[in-house]
């Protein structure tokens, strides 16, 4: 293996498991925040977080993304100056941008309350996060340049350091203020406020972290010329940044979608909680909890999938079209083969679930309708991902964009037709479903890839039939032994993970590559050669 690729896998790598383990911390922010605020708590939360996520994606995803794209093309060629001046326009251009979305969150919540329909009471959670825009653009560009000098440890040590601050502080806030006896309006600003003091320790260990290296940069500038202007970065930067950010925020969309529309269009006050909230706001709290409980799959499935595209983006430029093709049909594969028996566990064990996380059932029909659209959140990101590695990036962009739109009006329409939450969390399931549909379509124009359809879907819907079947047997007879949920639940989750596996290996349904990527999987798969299993 070239030194080359072995730093890309160990960067990958690094990468992957902190994401993993950052974003499992931040899928469960929310379950000490609505044990302590409700769900009204998390319709306050949730209203202002859809356009907060939307409004930072740039900062997050698009802009890092593009900056280390264009410094590691530069550091190749051995142009210090240019990277560094690539990177110094950047963080101008960045902090600017940060510092334009902050003012506008501290200085118009008022106004962005009303033209929004969204109660009082998310006025102080977006008075929290007001301050995080900016200190996510600082950390963002200093991300992307370290990230494009192959550094991929500072962005996992941030991104570990950020999630850890936001609940401990977050939460520790919110349990403070409720002590104190102020109420949960100004509680769920404590918890908001974390999330901002969280990127401010974010950005503050990425800047030192620069800061030790900053000396040893300016050796190798001062010796070069460089021909960059801000505007030619700017330029370069926002050609890339655009078509990633929409197409990477797809999740980030709907719930700005959601957050613009149920609280407006149900605005009806009613009592639930103690405190007097649109009916809208309400629900739009139970879709956050759901939200919550997807994540985790979500965030497990998306960051192993990651893995797979920037090899699918190596083998592209090399215009090796067999590699490609098999690239491709592995990133779909191992979609497939994660979103399935999630999204039967969820649909089988919605209601025990939700006991266990919140303490009662509440909303289970939603979590399950979203489970079915957990198929379509895994395929259609891989998807999107495949179309980025393949440079097709204003495609993903229009992809999302259209499903967006179609999302926005099915939502309007089964609200006015009484479906309320209900009919927004089917638009969400459409909205997911398109994105894969018509990026599958495109990635076929630009790789005519042929799969084994039973291979690919027919293996994992069997296993995942039967395991859950097995799942619903399992907690049943278990719950009915030692009548504790918590105990059947997670023997039964351990059990269906078992039956998967196997049948998943009856089927002959991992290839090698796939056994070799799990601990001690070259024994497992010279065993299975000896028993012809594979």
């Amino acid at each position: 293996m070239s030194r080359q690729s072995s730093t890309l896998i160990r960067g990958t790598l690094i990468l992957t498991l902190a994401g993993i383990f950052a974003k499992i911390i931040s899928a469960f922010y929310k379950v000490p925040l609505a044990y302590f605020t409700g769900t009204v708590g998390i319709g306050y939360y949730q209203n202002i977080y859809g356009l907060y996520s939307l409004l930072t994606a740039a900062s997050l995803i698009g802009i890092p993304n593009s900056i280390s794209k264009l410094v590691a093309e530069e550091i190749a060629k051995k142009q210090y100056r240019k990277a560094h001046d690539i990177f110094r326009y950047a963080f101008i251009l960045t902090g600017a941008i940060g510092l334009f979305v902050s003012l506008v969150l501290v200085c118009f919540e008022r106004t962005i309350l009303r033209l929004n329909g969204w109660d009082d009471g998310s006025y102080y959670a977006l008075l929290g996060m007001g301050l995080a825009p900016f200190f996510i653009a600082v950390a963002g560009a200093i991300r992307g340049y370290l990230q494009g000098m192959q550094q991929m440890a500072p962005t996992a040590i941030s991104q570990i350091i950020e999630n850890l601050v936001k609940v401990i502080i977050g939460i520790g806030l919110v349990y403070i203020l409720l002590e104190k006896g102020y109420g949960i309006p100004i509680a769920v600003g404590g918890a908001a406020l974390g999330v901002s003091i969280g990127f401010v320790f974010s950005a503050l260990f990425l800047l030192m972290t620069y800061m030790k290296q900053h000396k040893e940069i300016m050796l190798k500038v001062r010796t070069q010329e460089s021909d960059e202007h801000f505007t030619s970065v700017v330029k370069k930067i926002g050609m890339i940044a655009i078509p990633i950010t929409v197409a990477s925020a797809a999740l980030s969309i709907m719930l700005a979608i959601d957050a613009a529309t149920l609280p407006r269009l149900l605005d009806t006050q009613i009592v639930m909680e103690g405190e007097r909230i649109a009916e809208g706001t309400y629900i739009n709290g139970i879709l956050g909890k759901m939200q919550t409980i997807i994540n985790v799959p979500l965030v497990l499935s998306v960051s192993l999938i990651i893995s797979i595209v920037p090899t699918i983006s190596a083998a592209n430029t090399r215009k090796t079209k067999d590699e490609l093709k098999k690239k491709i049909i592995e990133g779909i594969e191992i979609a497939v083969k994660l979103a399935l028996p999630a999204a039967f566990g969820i649909v089988i064990l919605a209601e025990p679930i939700l006991n266990f996380v919140y303490q009662k059932p509440e909303g289970y029909r939603y979590l399950q309708i979203m489970a079915i659209g957990l198929v379509f959140m895994i395929l259609g990101q891989s998807m999107t991902g495949i179309l980025q590695g393949l440079s097709k990036y204003y495609t993903a962009l229009n992809i999302v964009l259209i499903s967006g739109l179609v999302k926005l009006i099915l939502n309007v329409f089964f609200i006015n037709i009484g479906l309320s939450g209900y009919g927004v969390t089917v638009a969400t399931v459409i909205y997911y479903f398109l994105i894969t549909v018509f990026s599958y379509i495109n990635v076929k124009k630009c790789v005519h890839i042929k799969k084994d359809i039973f291979h690919t879907y027919g293996k994992p819907l069997i296993a995942s039939s039967i395991m859950g079947g097995s799942v619903y047997m399992a907690y049943t007879f278990i719950h009915s032994l030692v009548h504790s949920n918590a105990v059947a639940l997670l023997s039964s989750i351990f059990i269906g993970i078992i039956i998967y596996l196997l049948i998943m290996l009856l089927l002959k349904a991992f290839s090698e590559e796939e056994l070799l990527l799990i601990p001690k999987g070259s024994r497992l798969v010279r065993w299975m050669e000896k028993k012809h299993i594979i």
